[in-house]
C-alpha cells in the first residue's frame, strides 16, 4: 500500500514504508536511463530480489545500522537441504526467523568478512564517524516539473554537509569504479541525491561512496565525487524527471523507440574490423 507524499526530511522511517512513498527515485532513474521507462516500471512492480540484493541489504544494515542487524537479519546453520534431515533444520530456522531476511551461512561468512573489512579501513571509519545521521529519507518537490522526489541517504553530517553511499561492489579499484560511475548509474544516483537534497533544505557540500568488494578478500576503498562531475548528469536528470512526469501523468510508460532505426557497429569492431582489412 502506497504512503502519503510529505515533503521533508526524516529519520527512522523504516525501509518498507520509505519505498512505499510513490515518488521518483534514483533507482527507477537509473533504470529508466539504462533501457526505458518500461523496465524501470517492471523492475518497481515485480519486487525480485536475488542474492546480490540481499546480501548489500544486510550489509547496509550490518554497518549503519548495527543495533537492529539481529532484529532484521538472520543467518541460517549450515545444513544440506537436500536431505530430509537438513531440509527439517532449515524449516524450523524459518518458523523461527521467518519475519527477518533469511541468509545462508555462506552469505553470513561473507557479511561478516565486509563489516571487518570496512572497520579495519581508516578513511570508512573516518566516514562513518562524521555522518552520524543514518538512513535519512528525504522527500522533495522538483521546482521545475512538481514531481515528487524521493532519496535515502545512507549517511549525511549536518556540521560539514557530506553525504556517504555505502555500496557493495565486485571491484572496488579506482578504474572499476571509475567505470561504474556510469555504466551503473552511480555518478547519476549522487547528482540525484544532491538535487532531492538541497531542495529539502539540507546543506549538501561534499559526496563520498564507501565501496566494499563483495567477494574475498573484501577489499575497501573511499571515493569522493567532485561536484563538477555530478553537474555533467544535470541534464540528463531533468530530461529523465521531465519524462517520469509524463509516464506517471498518462500511465503510459514506453519501451524501445516504436520504429524502423538504422544500426551499424560500434567504433571498437569498426577498427576492430579496419585493422585485419589492412593487415
Amino acid at each position: 500500500m502506497a504512503v502519503q507524499f510529505t515533503p521533508g526530511v526524516f529519520h527512522n522511517i523504516p525501509n518498507p514504508a520509505y519505498h512505499a512513498v510513490p515518488a521518483l527515485s534514483s533507482t527507477f532513474m537509473k533504470a529508466m536511463l539504462a533501457k526505458s521507462p518500461l523496465h524501470a516500471w517492471h523492475q518497481m512492480h515485480a519486487g525480485e530480489s536475488n542474492d546480490a540484493m540481499n546480501l548489500g541489504t544486510a550489509v547496509h544494515t550490518a554497518i549503519l545500522t548495527p543495533d537492529s542487524y539481529e532484529d532484521e537479519i538472520a543467518v541460517a546453520p549450515r545444513c544440506d537441504r537436500r536431505t530430509t534431515a537438513g531440509k527439517a533444520q532449515f524449516r524450523a530456522f524459518e518458523v523461527l526467523h521467518g519475519h527477518k531476511l533469511i541468509l545462508d551461512s555462506d552469505q553470513g561468512e561473507a557479511v561478516d568478512g565486509m563489516v571487518e573489512a570496512v572497520r579495519m579501513s581508516n578513511a570508512c571509519r573516518a566516514m562513518l564517524e562524521m555522518a552520524t545521521q543514518r538512513e535519512v529519507s528525504v522527500f522533495a518537490e522538483d521546482p521545475q516539473t512538481g514531481t515528487q522526489l524521493k532519496a535515502r541517504l545512507d549517511g549525511y553530517d549536518p556540521a560539514t554537509g557530506w553525504v556517504i553511499d555505502l555500496k557493495t561492489c565486485r571491484d572496488a579499484s579506482y578504474p572499476g569504479f571509475k567505470s561504474a560511475l556510469w555504466n551503473l548509474g552511480y555518478g547519476l544516483q549522487a547528482a540525484f541525491y544532491r538535487r532531492v537534497a538541497r531542495i529539502a533544505g539540507l546543506n549538501v557540500t561534499g559526496f563520498a561512496f564507501l565501496c566494499v568488494e563483495n567477494a574475498a578478500p573484501h577489499g575497501v576503498a573511499v571515493y569522493a565525487m567532485d561536484d563538477s562531475d555530478m553537474d555533467y548528469f544535470e541534464a540528463d536528470m531533468r530530461r529523465l524527471i521531465a519524462d517520469y512526469k509524463v509516464c506517471r501523468e498518462t500511465d503510459r510508460w514506453p519501451g524501445y523507440p516504436d520504429r524502423i532505426e538504422r544500426i551499424g557497429l560500434a567504433n571498437w569492431a569498426r577498427r576492430q574490423l579496419e585493422e585485419g582489412l589492412t593487415r
